[in-house]
Protein backbone atom coordinates (compact mmCIF):
# COMPACT_ATOMS: atom_id res chain seq x y z
CA UNK A 1 0.00 0.00 0.00
CA UNK A 2 2.76 2.54 0.39
CA UNK A 3 4.14 1.97 -2.65
CA UNK A 4 0.86 2.79 -4.39
CA UNK A 5 0.73 5.88 -2.06
CA UNK A 6 4.14 6.58 -3.32
CA UNK A 7 4.00 5.88 -7.05
CA UNK A 8 0.87 8.28 -6.53
CA UNK A 9 2.25 10.90 -5.05
CA UNK A 10 5.44 10.49 -7.47
CA UNK A 11 2.68 11.68 -10.35
CA UNK A 12 1.31 13.97 -8.75
CA UNK A 13 3.89 15.96 -8.08
CA UNK A 14 5.05 15.55 -11.92
CA UNK A 15 1.75 16.87 -13.02
CA UNK A 16 2.10 20.04 -10.45
CA UNK A 17 5.71 20.88 -12.23
CA UNK A 18 3.95 19.86 -15.64
CA UNK A 19 1.37 22.07 -15.79
CA UNK A 20 3.95 24.92 -13.63
CA UNK A 21 6.23 24.81 -16.72
CA UNK A 22 3.34 24.77 -19.51
CA UNK A 23 2.29 28.18 -17.56
CA UNK A 24 5.34 29.59 -18.04
CA UNK A 25 5.79 28.75 -21.55
CA UNK A 26 2.51 30.50 -22.46
CA UNK A 27 3.81 34.19 -20.60
CA UNK A 28 7.09 33.39 -22.72
CA UNK A 29 7.66 36.70 -24.76
CA UNK A 30 9.93 34.61 -27.32
CA UNK A 31 6.36 33.36 -29.04
CA UNK A 32 5.32 36.74 -29.96
CA UNK A 33 4.11 37.10 -33.50
CA UNK A 34 4.83 39.49 -36.18
CA UNK A 35 1.65 40.99 -38.16
CA UNK A 36 1.44 42.34 -41.42
CA UNK A 37 -0.48 45.26 -42.71
CA UNK A 38 -1.00 45.95 -46.14
CA UNK A 39 -2.10 48.38 -47.87
CA UNK A 40 -3.10 50.99 -45.30
CA UNK A 41 -3.81 53.96 -46.89
CA UNK A 42 -2.86 57.37 -45.74
CA UNK A 43 -4.81 59.16 -47.78
CA UNK A 44 -4.06 62.92 -47.57
CA UNK A 45 -7.07 64.27 -49.34
CA UNK A 46 -7.43 65.68 -45.93
CA UNK A 47 -5.15 67.61 -43.54
CA UNK A 48 -5.63 64.67 -40.54
CA UNK A 49 -3.06 61.61 -40.06
CA UNK A 50 -4.51 58.17 -40.68
CA UNK A 51 -4.13 56.45 -37.05
CA UNK A 52 -3.20 53.18 -35.74
CA UNK A 53 -3.59 51.45 -32.99
CA UNK A 54 -1.14 48.20 -32.29
CA UNK A 55 -2.91 46.85 -29.13
CA UNK A 56 -6.04 46.24 -31.98
CA UNK A 57 -4.21 45.59 -35.24
CA UNK A 58 -6.88 48.46 -35.99
CA UNK A 59 -7.40 51.88 -38.40
CA UNK A 60 -8.97 54.37 -35.32
CA UNK A 61 -10.90 57.03 -36.36
CA UNK A 62 -9.80 60.51 -36.62
CA UNK A 63 -12.75 61.66 -34.06
CA UNK A 64 -11.01 59.27 -31.88
CA UNK A 65 -8.05 61.55 -31.83
CA UNK A 66 -7.85 63.10 -28.70
CA UNK A 67 -7.64 59.83 -26.50
CA UNK A 68 -5.21 56.95 -26.05
CA UNK A 69 -7.28 54.53 -28.51
CA UNK A 70 -4.21 55.77 -31.10
CA UNK A 71 -0.44 54.95 -31.74
CA UNK A 72 0.68 55.90 -34.45
CA UNK A 73 -0.56 58.30 -37.52
CA UNK A 74 0.66 58.45 -41.03
CA UNK A 75 -0.02 61.51 -43.62
CA UNK A 76 2.22 60.88 -46.90
CA UNK A 77 5.87 59.98 -45.53
CA UNK A 78 5.07 61.85 -42.47
CA UNK A 79 4.81 59.51 -39.00
CA UNK A 80 3.16 61.01 -35.77
CA UNK A 81 3.03 59.15 -32.57
CA UNK A 82 0.36 59.57 -29.62
CA UNK A 83 1.89 61.93 -27.33
CA UNK A 84 2.07 66.09 -27.15
CA UNK A 85 1.40 68.13 -29.47
CA UNK A 86 -0.75 65.20 -31.15
CA UNK A 87 -2.18 63.41 -28.62
CA UNK A 88 -2.22 62.46 -24.70
CA UNK A 89 -0.73 59.47 -24.70
CA UNK A 90 3.02 58.49 -23.64
CA UNK A 91 3.83 57.62 -26.57
CA UNK A 92 7.95 57.62 -28.14
CA UNK A 93 9.26 56.54 -31.27
CA UNK A 94 13.00 56.26 -32.35
CA UNK A 95 14.68 54.53 -36.03
CA UNK A 96 17.01 52.13 -35.37
CA UNK A 97 19.40 51.74 -38.44
CA UNK A 98 20.89 49.01 -39.27
CA UNK A 99 19.11 46.38 -37.61
CA UNK A 100 17.64 43.29 -38.17
CA UNK A 101 13.94 43.21 -37.69
CA UNK A 102 13.58 39.49 -36.49
CA UNK A 103 16.86 39.60 -34.36
CA UNK A 104 15.78 42.80 -32.82
CA UNK A 105 14.79 40.90 -29.15
CA UNK A 106 14.43 44.60 -26.71
CA UNK A 107 13.20 47.96 -27.19
CA UNK A 108 16.20 50.35 -26.13
CA UNK A 109 15.86 51.67 -22.52
CA UNK A 110 16.13 55.35 -24.31
CA UNK A 111 16.35 57.47 -26.92
CA UNK A 112 12.33 58.14 -27.88
CA UNK A 113 10.92 60.85 -29.46
CA UNK A 114 7.73 62.17 -28.67
CA UNK A 115 5.78 63.62 -30.87
CA UNK A 116 7.14 62.51 -34.26
CA UNK A 117 9.96 60.83 -35.65
CA UNK A 118 13.03 63.08 -35.31
CA UNK A 119 13.61 64.99 -38.69
CA UNK A 120 17.15 63.80 -39.15
CA UNK A 121 16.05 60.49 -38.92
CA UNK A 122 14.71 58.72 -41.85
CA UNK A 123 12.60 55.47 -43.07
CA UNK A 124 12.95 55.66 -46.58
CA UNK A 125 14.49 57.46 -49.97
CA UNK A 126 13.40 59.49 -52.26
CA UNK A 127 14.54 59.55 -55.85
CA UNK A 128 14.45 62.62 -57.27
CA UNK A 129 14.12 61.87 -60.80
CA UNK A 130 11.52 59.08 -60.49
CA UNK A 131 9.76 60.81 -57.24
CA UNK A 132 10.00 56.79 -55.87
CA UNK A 133 9.71 56.66 -52.10
CA UNK A 134 12.02 53.04 -51.10
CA UNK A 135 11.94 51.89 -47.44
CA UNK A 136 15.87 51.88 -45.88
CA UNK A 137 16.87 48.13 -46.04
CA UNK A 138 17.48 47.40 -42.42
CA UNK A 139 15.56 50.37 -41.18
CA UNK A 140 13.40 49.27 -37.44
CA UNK A 141 11.02 51.61 -36.36
CA UNK A 142 10.45 51.00 -32.11
CA UNK A 143 8.04 52.76 -30.52
CA UNK A 144 6.22 53.14 -27.16
CA UNK A 145 2.84 52.76 -27.53
CA UNK A 146 -0.08 55.56 -26.35
CA UNK A 147 -0.38 53.26 -23.11
CA UNK A 148 3.36 52.70 -22.46
CA UNK A 149 3.74 48.98 -24.36
CA UNK A 150 6.46 48.57 -26.72
CA UNK A 151 6.41 47.83 -30.60
CA UNK A 152 9.13 47.30 -33.67
CA UNK A 153 7.70 47.90 -37.11
CA UNK A 154 9.49 47.56 -40.42
CA UNK A 155 7.70 49.33 -43.13
CA UNK A 156 8.62 47.29 -46.44
CA UNK A 157 6.29 49.54 -48.91
CA UNK A 158 4.80 52.85 -49.51
CA UNK A 159 2.85 51.76 -53.19
CA UNK A 160 -0.21 49.76 -53.15
CA UNK A 161 -0.01 45.93 -53.15
CA UNK A 162 3.92 46.23 -52.32
CA UNK A 163 5.11 46.25 -56.01
CA UNK A 164 8.64 44.53 -55.94
CA UNK A 165 9.66 47.61 -58.47
CA UNK A 166 7.42 50.71 -57.46
CA UNK A 167 7.55 53.09 -60.65
CA UNK A 168 5.23 56.41 -61.60
CA UNK A 169 2.04 54.15 -62.27
CA UNK A 170 2.54 52.77 -58.64
CA UNK A 171 -0.10 54.01 -56.14
CA UNK A 172 0.50 55.92 -53.24
CA UNK A 173 0.27 56.25 -50.11
CA UNK A 174 -0.37 52.70 -49.15
CA UNK A 175 1.53 51.42 -46.53
CA UNK A 176 3.00 47.43 -46.08
CA UNK A 177 4.21 47.11 -42.83
CA UNK A 178 5.05 44.33 -40.12
CA UNK A 179 4.88 44.82 -36.45
CA UNK A 180 5.57 43.00 -33.14
CA UNK A 181 3.41 44.35 -30.61
CA UNK A 182 4.46 43.64 -26.67
CA UNK A 183 1.47 43.72 -24.81
CA UNK A 184 3.05 42.45 -20.91
CA UNK A 185 5.10 46.27 -21.14
CA UNK A 186 8.34 44.71 -21.59
CA UNK A 187 11.08 45.82 -24.08
CA UNK A 188 11.13 42.20 -24.91
CA UNK A 189 9.94 40.99 -28.32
Amino acid sequence: MYKVFAVLFLVSALLIVSCSDNTTNNNNTTNLNSVKVSNFSADTSGQTFKLFSFKNNAVVPVSDSATTKWDIGFKKTSIIVNSAPYGPGLAGIQILAGTDFATLKTAPDAGYTSGSIDPSSKWYNYNQDTHIISPIPGVVIVMKTADGKYVKMRISSYYKDNPATPDQTSISPFYTFDFVYQPDGTKNF
